[in-house]
């Protein structure tokens, strides 16, 4: 995914100098005003994702080898310790699920327009609500 976001910003750099040459400049700086927000959303939740999902895929890699030997020796103090990193490292993944939505809110007015037209919370009904 890193070297994916990396690929994708240099081919939206590219693109964009493309862009300003075949564009009238008003046009293009709409364009590009949205571009880059959506962009930005993008890089932001891949960056959390890949934040939040390594910690609990070093884990996957390192437990059955640090089990396998632990359970051998019997050494229980270490076994705990790896099922109390075990909980932090599955929290951390699961936190990328709850945290996108507040990303996407942050970073993307028109998902948060949206999000507040579905709730009921945009202007119209929330008058609308205050007089009944």
């Amino acid at each position: 995914m890193l070297i994916c976001n990396i690929s994708l910003v240099r081919a939206l750099i590219r693109i964009e100098r493309e862009r300003a040459r075949m564009m009238h400049d008003i046009v293009f700086r709409r364009t590009q005003r949205v571009g880059m927000k959506l962009t930005k959303m993008l890089l932001v939740c891949t960056f959390y994702f890949l934040i939040a999902t390594v910690p609990v895929s070093v884990y996957f890699i390192v437990d059955p080898y640090k089990r396998q030997k632990y359970d051998a020796d019997n050494d229980k103090y270490n076994m705990a310790i790896l099922d109390f990193v075990k909980t932090p490292t599955y929290l951390l993944q699961y936190s990328n699920y709850s945290v996108n939505f507040y990303l996407y809110s942050l970073t993307n007015a028109k998902f948060w327009r949206k999000l507040k037209i579905a709730c009921g919370c945009h202007k119209g009904q929330l008058s609308s609500l205050s007089q009944t």
